[in-house]
């Protein structure tokens, strides 16, 4: 179908960008080392120039060559790649192995009219694929010549399963109020703090180690300011720094999410999202394997969640799932899946568990405090017994997952697990022939309580396709299995009793 082609020109810059990335921080550390000891001085900078300039030349003549032997083609139902330098490389792959083909566009990349291609096979953590200049045009191409093999093969399969050959088309778009709520709920402020704070401390350590900076009168009179502060100051910095934590969560949000649109054409799903970098990921039905319905602790008093979506043999970025949708209304979830994810379309609802097992999450929730107690209270007594404090605090978390955990089904067909996190509470909604294993464990313990653990998996390529939910009452847990046990062909089923 294709000629041989290759990448933009360009790729010999951005081979040569992402070089120069990867030498920033050792760079900085360098220099800040170089600055603080005392140690600059004109001929380490003639050396680190001249150094510079040398790495520079290098990295185009392998860029160049790297550019020049890499070419790609459709070949028959392959696709064809030729590359490296030093040993000549021929990769097959069969269009059947295809999973995902993902476009991203980068600042860099937009300006030129430039695509990264990122192509996923069954079975890989990492792209099978990854080209990063190719014209927006060729690009286009390209996935639309191995999505028409894809979706022709995913259509001969649809009578294993219950995704039909469908050419509805459905869209939606994420608002710009709705933006800017997700960004204010997304509990990014929990990882942004400790990273200012972290940074804010790193820096201040190596100013104080540094005689250079410990020299100057106005670094003498910080640190006076520093040792002088009263409790009321402490907190007015610790909420600046929150506050400024939260902002930048919200502009991360902001930045990941603008213009996210999820989009439903036939049987596939393509998501776009991204401001400085816009990324574009398509996503057969067949292969979707669960729906994950999270709630951040932030959303959770509002009614709030984000949609994410379990792909097999999908290996997303950073090793996450791949969000489905950002921000929307517990109420509704039925809807929206209903419109692009059928066969998942249900009520986020779920069946508490037995009241005799509430017990049992306060006790498991009681024993680090039980253990701690003790040993602060005789190595710092009589301070120690401050530690008391925080048994009130255990008992209402075991209080809270007991609340929340449960389990439900819709029919033979639609299965749903709910946990309480530290940060977010979790639904699982997956349906019967996308099952895996279901494992039923029992304990001496819940042997006597007539509950056992339900833990189901499912093929996903993040490698977290595990999800459970303890003290389940052991009737149910049985219904679980007798219902699922005789499908063998495409599931395993167990029991640890």
């Amino acid at each position: 179908m294709f000629e041989p082609r290759r990448q933009h020109p360009l790729y010999v810059l951005i081979h040569l960008f992402q070089a120069i990335r990867s030498w920033v921080s050792p760079s900085v550390f360098l220099v800040v080392y170089a600055v603080t000891s005392g140690r600059l001085s004109g001929n380490l900078l003639v050396v680190v120039g001249s150094s510079l300039i040398f790495m520079i030349l290098i990295f185009l003549g392998l860029g160049f060559y790297s550019w020049r032997r890499y070419t790609y083609m459709i070949k028959g139902n392959e696709l064809v790649i030729h590359s490296g330098i030093w040993v000549r490389k021929q990769r097959i792959i069969p269009q059947s192995r295809i999973q995902s083909i993902d476009l991203t566009e980068g600042i860099f990349h937009r300006l030129f009219g430039l695509v990264r291609v990122r192509i996923e096979t069954a079975g890989g953590s990492e792209p099978e694929v990854a080209m990063d200049a190719l014209l927006r045009s060729d690009a286009y191409n390209l996935q639309i010549a191995l999505k028409k093999n894809l979706s022709e093969k995913e259509d001969e399969k649809s009578g294993e399963g219950s995704i039909k050959a469908d050419q509805r088309k459905s869209e939606r778009k994420l608002q710009t109020k709705e933006l800017l709520l997700a960004g204010a709920t997304s509990g990014g402020i929990g990882i942004v703090f400790p990273l200012i704070g972290g940074l804010f401390s790193t820096v201040y350590e190596l100013l104080q180690m540094s005689e250079w900076w410990s020299s100057l009168d106005w670094f003498h009179l910080f640190q006076s300011s520093v040792s002088a502060l009263s409790v009321a100051t402490v907190l007015l910095v610790l909420f600046s720094v929150l506050f400024l934590s939260w902002m930048l969560a919200i502009v991360g949000t902001i930045l990941t999410n603008a213009h996210f649109t999820v989009r439903r054409e036939g049987n596939d799903l393509l998501l776009q999202r991204g401001w400085l970098e816009k990324k574009r990921v398509s996503i057969p039905l067949a292969r979707i394997q669960a729906i994950r319905v999270v709630e951040g602790v932030l959303r959770q008093p509002f009614g709030l969640a984000a949609l994410h979506v379990e792909s097999a043999g999908f290996g997303n970025e950073n090793g996450d799932s791949t969000v489905l949708f950002p921000l929307i209304r517990m109420r509704d979830i039925k809807p929206f899946l209903a419109e692009f994810v059928p066969e998942f379309s249900t009520d986020v609802v779920v069946t508490s568990l037995p009241k005799h097992v509430r017990k049992r999450y306060i006790v498991r929730s009681l024993w680090m405090p039980l253990v701690g107690v003790p040993v602060l209270t005789m190595m710092f007594y009589p301070l120690g017994l401050l530690s008391l404090f925080f048994i009130p605090p255990a008992v209402a978390w075991g209080w809270w997952k007991y609340r929340f955990a449960g389990v439900g089904r819709e029919g033979n067909f639609l299965y749903r697990l709910r946990w309480q996190g530290v940060w977010r509470r979790t639904t699982v909604i997956v349906t019967r022939p996308r099952i895996q294993a279901l494992v039923l464990k029992r304990n001496c313990f819940q042997r006597r309580a007539r509950v056992c653990t339900v833990e189901v998996q499912i093929a996903s390529g993040s490698g977290s396709g595990y999800y459970r939910v303890i003290d389940v009452d052991e009737k149910e847990g049985e219904r679980w299995h007798d219902m699922l046990r005789n499908d063998k062909e495409k599931m395993t089923s167990s029991r640890i009793l």
